[in-house]
């Protein structure tokens, strides 16, 4: 059985052929998205910059490195880098001081850190060509350093239809309760999260064969197609997907709930939402699973990205305490992480293994 790494490279052919996961985002005309924040793909901005994608010595100091990688856009389609952005290249080099070695590493290799102003998600991670990785945040996200409860608790309100503008909470929705000892907690969060996408690309975290009797030759030409050629895609045996996903598509019969098929993030127009009413059933049936957090529960890419994110964060250095509150009930999401003891383990494996970097 021929064994197949990310799906997209079977189903899509080459980058920007169709946009695919299980909560549609609008695509670029020069990427395909993985997940919601993951694509591959080479931005307009990074082709003009040939230069930068050229292997990093080993001498290279990572630090400051970053002064050189960090390029300004107006949006993911830009093509053109704008001004030096002194404030998002210092609370970065910040941001390398507090972060774990495995993390730190990843500074060396990105081409290109964009720091963007305009941009649906808080931060995306993607491939190029020869494994060419690049990452784009929101500038308001990385220049302010945003509380956590703001930027995570509009997130999660984004679940129950919130069009609160961004970084705005409502007092009907979910209430998110975040503390760690990081001095940077919201973009250390994001950007652990945003590295997760890269190493799992380049380490086969999420792995998937075709199923036994099953043709996944065929390329998908449509969305239905491809939601349905995604259904076929089974977990490698001992892959991250393994623990959690019954195809690319679907979490297995243990992780399975019946508001999965509502839940959405992002590029979620013409999608039903989950009520406020059905808000306290929600996390009833989600807290029967075993995904850290509702992004996790959305695919096998977020699934792992999360997962690492509550790895180095809610460890002993930083000791994050994530809460969430429904007015009924609170669930707390640290707590669940250390109980997920399977996950936990795979993950800290993954990082003591010798890691591939771009």
């Amino acid at each position: 059985m021929k064994l197949i790494y990310l799906i997209s490279l079977v189903l899509l052919g080459t980058p920007g052929a169709l946009a695919h996961n299980s909560q549609p985002t609008k695509m670029s005309d020069w990427a395909t998205h993985l997940a919601p924040d993951f694509v591959i793909g080479t931005p307009p901005a990074l082709k003009m910059t040939p230069e930068l994608l050229s292997a990093p010595t080993a001498q290279q100091d990572c630090r400051a490195r970053i002064a050189k990688i960090t390029c300004s856009v107006k949006d993911t389609q830009d093509s053109n880098c704008g001004e030096i952005n002194q404030k998002a290249i210092e609370n970065l080099q910040h941001l390398y001081d507090v972060l774990q070695k495995p993390l730190q590493k990843m500074f060396c290799s990105l081409p290109r850190i964009f720091i963007v102003d305009k941009m649906e998600s808080l931060a995306m991670a993607g491939m190029g060509k020869e494994n060419a990785a690049f990452m784009f945040i929101s500038r308001e996200l990385i220049e302010l350093n945003i509380d956590p409860n703001s930027v995570f608790g509009w997130k999660e309100q984004l679940l129950f239809g919130s069009k609160l503008p961004r970084y705005e909470v409502g007092t009907d929705g979910p209430q998110v309760w975040i503390k760690s000892k990081s001095p940077l907690h919201t973009l250390q969060y994001v950007v652990t999260h945003e590295f997760a996408h890269i190493f799992d690309y380049l380490n086969q975290a999420n792995n998937f064969v075709c199923a036994p009797g099953k043709d996944c030759s065929k390329k998908a030409q449509t969305e239905e197609e491809y939601r349905e050629k995604m259904k076929i895609m089974i977990p490698a045996v001992n892959s991250w997907s393994a623990l959690s996903w019954q195809n690319a598509l679907e979490p297995d019969k243990q992780n399975m709930f019946p508001f999965w098929s509502k839940m959405c993030f992002y590029g979620c127009e013409g999608k039903e939402s989950i009520s406020l009413k059905e808000m306290p059933d929600f996390y009833f049936q989600f807290d029967q699973t075993n995904f850290v957090s509702t992004y996790a529960a959305t695919n096998p890419f977020d699934d792992f990205a999360e997962s690492t994110a509550f790895y180095f964060m809610a460890n002993a250095d930083y000791g994050m305490q994530y809460r969430v509150s429904t007015g009924k009930a609170i669930f707390f999401w640290d707590w669940r992480w250390h109980q997920l003891t399977k996950k936990n383990n795979w993950i800290e494996l993954f990082y003591e293994g010798d890691l591939k970097y771009p």
